[in-house]
């Protein structure tokens, strides 16, 4: 992944740290790869990239976390050469940890070593830490939108809206998807995700949206999540709806700002 963002011009930073888990302490690595816009203004496009840790078989995980792994790349990869500057400036953003140490995200919990008394979830570790960075850096003012990438690279793709995602991110992309002739793929259906990486973003007051299948996607954290699931026109899909949505997007933050 580095090889391939510092091949399409953009600026790298990545952010290595050792969250307690239930298996003890483990290094984990947070990457951004920066495209400079016109405003100093963030929006912020990801995936994680971390694998499910499985014991009792060999686990690939094509769809969860490799399609929207690849997806994010490929997308930072057309808007890096692009020769106009963006409106906005954006950061692809690929997360460790968002998987849970144990099989089931409520399976086990982490004490914080500094808080013997406070319970810290089994996931979502690289995107918690990231919020938390920007905070720490006085960093949080600059993002107005985040947009993550998960479980979206299916053959049979079908993604609901996600009732966690906050709804003006929602409508937007599904009416262009819409208009651009995909209205039986991104389907107004309910998405129940449960939490996610873009959930420590809507915590911290940031408009998230989470493209995800997961409800109707089969193999989910099983021996058969493998590349024959995959379909290259499904990424292609979601990536034209997602070119088409950023002006979109743009145009509602920049408007929001004045």
């Amino acid at each position: 992944m580095l090889d391939q963002l510092k091949s399409y011009g953009l600026k790298i930073t990545t952010d290595e740290f050792h969250p307690i888990t239930p298996v003890g302490e483990r290094k984990m690595v947070n990457l951004t790869a920066e495209l400079p816009g016109e405003s100093s203004d963030v929006i912020i496009i990801s995936s994680h990239y971390d694998s499910k840790l499985v014991k009792d078989f060999k686990f690939v995980g094509a769809n969860g976390p490799g399609s929207s792994a690849g997806e994010l790349l490929e997308l930072a990869r057309v808007m890096a050469a692009n020769k106009t500057k963006p409106k906005l400036t954006y950061w692809f953003v690929f997360f460790d940890g968002e998987e849970a140490i144990c099989f089931d995200w409520e399976e086990c919990y982490n004490r914080n070593l500094g808080d013997l008394n406070k319970l810290l979830p089994d996931k979502t570790y690289g995107s918690r830490r990231y919020v938390a960075q920007l905070i720490e850096n006085q960093d949080l003012k600059h993002v107005r939108a985040m947009i993550l990438f998960d479980l979206m690279g299916y053959k049979n793709l079908r993604l609901g809206r996600d009732d966690m995602s906050t709804s003006w991110l929602v409508d937007t992309v599904w009416q262009t998807a819409r208009q651009l002739g995909y209205g039986s793929i991104f389907v107004d259906a309910r998405e129940g995700v449960g939490g996610d990486d873009h959930e420590p973003f809507l915590r911290a007051g940031i408009d998230s949206l989470d493209i995800i299948q997961l409800s109707t996607y089969e193999y989910w954290h099983t021996k058969d999540d493998t590349l024959d699931k995959i379909s290259a026109k499904s990424l292609k899909i979601v990536g034209d709806v997602m070119m088409a949505s950023l002006p979109k997007i743009e145009e509602r933050i920049q408007n929001h700002s004045r």
